[in-house]
């Protein structure tokens, strides 16, 4: 009986644990995710067109005056893209964070479900019956229950 209600509480555990887990491990990947991605991106974006103006500029589809000009602009709009990917980011961060009621919710669910199919289709009438023969057996009156037992 003991051994049955340790497994089932471990069992219970895990599923916890698994909820949990996944959880803080959603936390952590979106902020992380969303610090870094937008700078990234723009970053990689700036270096890629400045790569084509350089391009232009050698094959002569460009004259130097058009290059400053583009490449200023370029530089202006990185600096303004990365700024408000900054100052936006706290506001990312808020949104795409997972609220703390899903796993809270989501244990109370498994807890409830768990002993609820183990009320509606488990045996615990018979592990009472059995632990009502064993109290017998213990007691001495095992000359007719124990063959049931067996």
């Amino acid at each position: 009986m003991t051994t049955f209600w340790i497994a089932i509480s471990l069992l219970f555990l895990l599923a916890l644990i698994i909820v949990w887990y996944a959880f803080f491990a959603k936390q952590q990947l979106t902020e992380s995710q969303t610090k870094d991605h937008r700078k990234e991106t723009n970053v990689t974006l700036y270096h890629e067109h400045l790569k084509e103006l350089k391009k232009d500029l050698s094959e002569g589809g460009l004259d130097q005056e058009s290059y400053d000009q583009l490449t200023s602009e370029l530089d202006k709009t990185l600096l303004q893209d990365v700024t408000s990917a900054a100052e936006g980011q706290i506001k990312v961060d808020k949104t795409v964070a997972p609220s703390i009621l899903w796993p809270i919710t989501l244990s109370i669910f498994i807890g409830a479900m768990s002993f609820f199919a183990y009320f509606q289709y488990g045996a615990s009438d018979q592990l009472q019956q059995g632990q009502g023969m064993l109290e017998n057996i213990r007691r001495g009156n095992n000359s007719h229950k124990l063959s049931i037992l067996i």
